[in-house]
């Protein structure tokens, strides 16, 4: 005779169960989506670059007589616009604000004067800060693209 307890203590429970993927995959398809959409505004702009082919001597003349423009934005709408040749800054100015905004009149009648003056400007770098309107840097670039200047970057907070 074979005495048993009355319940079913001695068996094992299934170890079988399901597990709910989708949320997961939802979950990380989205991260998958912001880090794609985020990398485009991580670029710095584009730059003419030239290769280097050649006699060395040469290119470091070259790019030595490269001028460059350095925008940076300050508080209140100042704008100061540094002109450089290579490493060395040639001349600083500043443009005071109008009423917490930049002005923009002044800055353009200083851009056409330079795009028409003999020295030739390539480059155009924005240096945004913090408190930078987005407005005001996109007029800026205007400004720059109506005088004929082509090669603007804007550089990453």
């Amino acid at each position: 005779m074979q005495i048993s307890s009355g319940g079913h203590k001695g068996r094992k429970k299934g170890v079988n169960f399901e597990l709910n993927l989708v949320p997961f995959i939802d979950v990380l398809s989205v991260c998958i989506c912001f880090l794609l959409v985020t990398t485009v505004f991580m670029s710095l702009g584009s730059f003419h670059v030239s290769q280097a082919i050649g006699d060395e001597k040469q290119k470091k003349t070259d790019s030595s007589k490269d001028r460059s423009l350095m925008v940076s934005f300050g508080d209140r709408g100042i704008v100061k616009v540094a002109l450089q040749q290579g490493q060395k800054t040639l001349r600083s100015l500043d443009f005071e604000g109008n009423r917490g905004r930049v002005d923009f009149d002044r800055l353009g009648k200083w851009l056409a004067q330079l795009s028409q003056g003999k020295e030739e400007y390539k480059t155009v770098l924005l240096l945004p800060n913090p408190v930078t309107k987005y407005d005001d840097l996109i007029q800026v670039m205007a400004q720059f693209k109506q005088n004929s200047f082509e090669n603007i970057g804007v550089a990453p907070l």
